[in-house]
């Protein structure tokens, strides 16, 4: 070691690498200087954007965009507790409203995941305003369902 603490055989500036197994240098690991007119670059970072080659864009006020999609500012999953049973009627169909502290009335409702086996239901699902949701059970049969009881969980995107 030197007076300085560093090793006397080091490597010199142009072999360092930016962690192990890494690309010599940020400039190889983008593969040119990112301007987006080089075929061959992976990913440009500006002071307001960071644009990836894959079709990502993150924007400023922390949305992102994927290809041509809308822009998305929060993917969250939330939880309905203590839905109750209720009886939907053949060829027929049955609202129940929860309330889940969080949802807004602009957000997108998916991957609805019942506490049980729906049978003969269909289920969708939407916000109906601040706070709360709306889980729409349809039964096509020709018999009685039953909506499953408990905790239903489901992503919302906004």
């Amino acid at each position: 070691m030197d007076r300085n603490g560093c090793a006397k055989r080091g490597v010199g500036l142009s072999s360092g690498q930016l962690a192990f197994g890494a690309p010599v240098s940020i400039s190889s690991y983008i593969r040119t200087t990112g301007d987006g007119t080089q075929a061959n670059w992976l990913e440009r970072l500006t002071p307001t954007q960071k644009t990836f080659k894959v079709p990502v864009r993150i924007n400023e006020g922390n949305s992102f965009t994927l290809g041509n999609g809308s822009p998305l500012s929060q993917m969250r999953i939330y939880s309905v507790d203590n839905m109750l049973a209720k009886h939907v009627l053949p060829q027929s169909c049955v609202d129940l409203v929860g309330g889940v502290k969080g949802l807004t009335q602009s957000d997108q409702i998916a991957s609805i995941t019942p506490p049980g086996r729906l049978g003969n239901l269909s289920l969708s699902a939407y916000a109906s305003g601040e706070d709360a949701i709306i889980l729409h059970f349809c039964n096509p049969s020709s018999s009685e369902a039953t909506t499953p009881p408990g905790a239903y969980s489901f992503l919302a995107v906004h």
